[in-house]
């Protein structure tokens, strides 16, 4: 083969590459329905439970066909922005129940530092109305809420397992 079809087939193979990157890029998302930012802070006890996670479940009809739900990750200064299809994209136009998680460590079975007391639909947080246009949601403020302490050089722990 000489070095005019190798570069022949290397253009070709090039343009190839590019049309797959550009056609797996371009995935149909009309599934999906329009979000809105969303921003919001929440205490507990007077501190920022960072690293807690926000889900929100609709009140009304599923938002789109895979039944998606919106989540925020609560950061430092206990400040969050919302989810859904893509990081810090919003959520979408509704009503929603908010539930909260605090989970702790890197585990295998993350302990939830409030027990689970947040983690039911039927017993949420708070409820919140998003709206089109850019939302910021009033402060969610806990107080008198126990929490669990911090486990402690147990990363690893595996309900069942010995802890040595």
């Amino acid at each position: 083969m000489n070095l005019s079809h190798m570069n022949i087939n290397r253009r070709f193979a090039g343009i190839v590459m590019s049309l797959l990157v550009v056609i797996g890029c371009n995935r149909d998302s009309s599934w999906q329905a329009r979000t809105y930012p969303v921003t919001g802070t929440i205490t507990i006890n007077d501190i920022s439970p960072q690293d807690a996670v926000l889900m929100l479940y609709p009140t009304g009809e599923k938002l789109d066909m895979r039944d998606s739900k919106s989540w925020g990750l609560v950061k430092e200064d206990g400040s969050y922005e919302l989810s859904t299809y893509g990081l810090g994209d919003g959520a979408p136009a509704s009503s929603y129940v908010v539930t909260l998680t605090w989970p702790q460590g890197t585990r295998l079975y993350p302990v939830d530092r409030l027990d689970g007391k947040f983690a039911n639909p039927d017993n949420p947080v708070t409820e919140i109305q998003i709206k089109p246009g850019r939302n910021t949601l009033p402060p969610i403020t806990l107080s008198n809420v126990k929490i669990l302490p911090t486990p402690l050089n147990n990363e690893f722990f595996t309900p069942g397992l010995p802890s040595n």
